[in-house]
């Protein structure tokens, strides 16, 4: 039986700036239930690729899911700063305000 993420944790093995290969693992892994691997596997991401702010925003997105508010908080708020205009940053704003105080 193969589990859930195998692939994508073959990816992220074989290479670790493979941003995709991090997202796809940690939607997959909060798809189960996993939502503090998820958190990790993200806090690795983010490790090996800093610039990406795709991946701080999943970050972010992770860390709401595992009730961690205060780094969710943090988090969305970098992605706010580093894009402010974008996309993800008006993303992450918008998520901001469900973020408990």
């Amino acid at each position: 039986m193969r589990l859930p993420g195998n692939w994508y944790r073959t990816s992220v093995g074989r290479n670790k700036d493979y941003a995709d290969g991090y997202l796809g693992l940690a939607d997959t892994l909060a798809a189960t239930g996993q939502n503090e691997e998820a958190v990790v596997q993200l806090e690795a991401a983010v490790a090996a690729i800093p610039t990406d702010t795709t991946l701080q925003l999943a970050l972010g997105q992770a860390l709401l899911r595992a009730g961690r508010y205060g780094e969710a908080r943090s988090r969305l708020e970098d992605v706010v700063r580093k894009d402010p205009a974008g996309a993800l940053g008006r993303q992450a704003a918008e998520q901001l305000k469900s973020v408990p105080k």
